[in-house]
């Protein structure tokens, strides 16, 4: 087979099994879509050439979350993609090693690879919801925010969600990324919640190191990240969607980011045969899907996890012997009881609809 051509080769990341059947397209805003034929006697999607102007590769499958790449004329033309299960995403760490050449003539010659390395820990994608921020915003009121951000980003087709369930809110904080169930007062800004005792921002932040004031040279590290999602409510392609890639890129002075939460991990102590069917069976003591239903199964407004969920450093759910646990101020909690009016087992908070107004 020509070696010119773009080879596009799929595994999944629980077995690393090659992933057949899977829809691979060569894709760019305002133009013609081209899919990948599979070679089965090689094991891999291929594309004969890459048309100029073409942006992005898509994967997309039942069973995994869609993936892509961003191509460009020093694009390689071989592209491995590692799938991750539907609302399962592995995390891992690519490391650099050292590793002897034992094919040299002397003793000391060794080589450098760089090697993906899986940490047993998962995290969820929300890929109906974005979240919006400026970076220099800490001492803007929250409605600011929005009118800033909504004349920026209406043209591209996305809003405001405004009937958020739960309530919540999002921040970037010196201790990280931050999230918890919370209504918001959209006069008031980061810095007068910040101040304020009887803030869950001020819990936050007091939790770590951090206190109050934020010296000025720090300001620009702590900001509102905004919840958004599309006009029409659909759902976006990952993080290499096309039309999320346009806005970041017309507009470097906004981070604009898919919703990630962490989920669980599993104990390295605990041997289980990792698959797609064995991650899934926890979502009912997790997951809000079984909500959906009250909210006319809109995706875009429902959170499928809890706000704050598995953020806490001595708090964390894992997969244990006992099945699905959690460590609080390092003991082990075991509850896995469903309870079908609660939103997990964790947070243990009745899901309530936005009354009208």
């Amino acid at each position: 087979m020509d070696t010119l051509i773009t080879r596009v080769y799929l595994k999944e990341n629980c077995k690393f099994q090659n992933v057949i059947e899977a829809k691979v397209t060569l894709e760019a805003i305002g133009k013609k879509t081209f899919r990948a034929v599979y070679d089965k006697k090689g094991k891999f999607y291929y594309f004969d050439s890459i048309p100029k102007g073409y942006t992005t590769i898509f994967v997309e499958h039942d069973q995994y979350e869609t993936d892509g790449y961003l191509i460009d004329e020093d694009s390689p033309k071989r592209i491995d993609f590692n799938l991750d299960c539907k609302g399962n995403i592995r995390q891992y760490e690519i490391k650099t090693n050292q590793y002897k050449d034992k094919g040299y003539p002397t003793d000391n010659y060794y080589y450098y690879k760089n090697d993906t390395i899986f940490n047993n820990e998962y995290v969820f994608r929300d890929n109906y919801k974005l979240l919006i921020s400026f970076p220099n915003s800490y001492s803007l009121p929250y409605k600011d925010i929005i009118k800033k951000l909504d004349s920026i980003v209406k043209p591209y087709g996305l809003e405001f969600i405004d009937d958020l369930v739960p309530e919540a809110i999002f921040a970037k904080l010196e201790l990280g990324e931050k999230s918890a169930p919370y209504h918001i007062d959209q006069t008031k800004s980061l810095k007068d919640l910040a101040s304020d005792r009887n803030s869950i921002i001020y819990r936050i932040m007091d939790y770590g190191s951090t206190y109050y004031p934020i010296e000025d040279f720090l300001q620009s590290i702590y900001y509102f990240r905004l919840p958004y999602r599309k006009t029409d409510k659909s759902a976006f392609r990952g993080d290499f969607d096309l039309l999320l890639t346009k806005l970041k890129e017309e507009h470097p002075e906004i981070n604009a980011e898919l919703l990630y939460a962490n989920k669980f991990f599993i104990d390295t102590d605990v041997k289980i045969k990792i698959s797609c069917a064995e991650l899934s069976r926890y979502d009912d003591k997790i997951m809000n899907y079984q909500f959906l239903p009250d909210y006319e199964n809109d995706k875009s407004r429902l959170l499928f996890l809890d706000p704050g969920f598995g953020e806490y450093v001595y708090s964390r759910v894992f997969i244990g012997k006992y099945g699905l646990d959690q460590t609080w101020d390092g003991e082990v909690v075991y509850d896995p009881q469903r309870r079908t009016n609660q939103s997990n087992f964790r947070y243990k908070r009745i899901l309530q609809k936005k009354e009208e107004q």
